[in-house]
């Protein structure tokens, strides 16, 4: 999709001229019928223009609420519309391709709704997306309005303007999302923390020993007679845990940042993951695999995690992160169990 200068100049010669080439060959048609057969060839040419004479608009939601586009009056001939119903949740945003049409693109109104928090009050706004007939030059409006709309305020109106922002209105409190929220907790870091729509921070709380992380192997099955000496090597690998579910680029990214923030604070570093290499000799009776279990203490890492959109503040209490303790020396067990 583009947004393509092209002149005045240009759009109204390649559009006029299949209208003066028409009139032409109209002879004594009449300047009526002259006009109106030209119409008819110009279409395709007309529709090859506008698959490069667009503008593009976004539409971004930066504020807490989730609001959801529930109606679209007036698009435009092969206008690139996104879907009714679409729900942009905090961080998310919609695009809208409108086709620049010579003398005749229709201003297009979408409307959205939005929900407060609590689902107690709905509020509809509408929005106009225009292209100039003429100029092919974007804006979006607002008419009588000045952008404020129950809890939110609509930015980046006015003329040029190729897309807005849904922001909270300045000045509200932070929105405490505690621990046993932990969908949202995770929703709102994997969201925004790491598509870069949000600034995170992490403040520590609290850092004690956390739980003990296990991992066990079996050897090969000794099938003789006799008990079997076996030399057992092979490496463990302990990652680290979070109280919330994060995504893979997430869990690397926060992972990180906890790590980078605790080290400023204790002055020692922390390791997302640890690898020990576990050695030993142990003897595995007739008809039973042997069995080593090592278990690697971690340190818990309490703290709440702010993230900052807009005028849209979220506070994240109690989330912790159980990292292997990389001062700790693997406690290792052998043994064996029935095959």
């Amino acid at each position: 999709m583009s947004r393509n200068k092209v002149s005045r100049k240009k759009v109204v010669l390649r559009i006029i001229s299949p209208v003066l080439i028409a009139g032409a060959f109209a002879g004594l048609a009449g300047a009526t019928d002259a006009a109106a057969a030209p119409a008819q060839q110009l279409a395709p040419r007309a529709a090859e223009a506008a698959a490069q004479l667009t503008q593009g608009f976004d539409v971004r939601n930066l504020s807490s609420h989730t609001v959801t586009l529930t109606g679209i009056d007036s698009p435009g001939n092969g206008d690139g519309t996104p879907a009714l119903g679409t729900v942009l949740r905090p961080g998310e945003s919609l695009h809208y391709e409108k086709v620049f049409w010579f003398g005749n693109t229709p201003k297009t109104k979408l409307t959205f709704s939005d929900a407060n928090r609590d689902g107690t009050k709905v509020t509809m706004f509408q929005v106009e997306l225009w292209v100039d007939s003429f100029l092919n030059t974007p804006s979006v409006m607002m008419p009588y309005s000045d952008g404020k709309v129950g809890d939110i305020e609509v930015q980046g109106l006015g003329y040029t303007s190729h897309g807005i922002n849904f922001v909270d209105k300045p000045g509200g409190a932070a929105i405490t999302v505690s621990p046993q929220e932990k969908q949202q907790q995770a929703d709102l870091l994997n969201r925004l923390c790491i598509g870069g729509q949000a600034a995170c921070t992490f403040k520590p709380t609290s850092s004690g020993a956390g739980p003990d992380l296990v991992q066990r192997k079996l050897t090969d099955k000794n099938i003789g007679t006799t008990p079997l000496t076996v030399n057992f090597k092979q490496a463990f690998t302990f990652g680290a845990t979070t109280s919330v579910e994060l995504s893979a680029s997430a869990n690397s990214s926060l992972f990180g940042l906890v790590n980078a923030t605790m080290s400023g604070k204790y002055g020692q570093g922390w390791s997302e993951s640890r690898t020990e290499e576990i050695t030993r000799t142990f003897t595995v009776p007739a008809g039973r695999k042997g069995i080593v279990e090592v278990v690697q203490p971690t340190i818990r890492q309490v703290g709440t995690f702010t993230v900052t959109m807009g005028n849209s503040r979220w506070e994240l209490t109690d989330v912790y992160f159980d990292i292997p303790d990389k001062n700790s020396t693997p406690e290792v067990h052998v043994g064996d169990v029935p095959a």
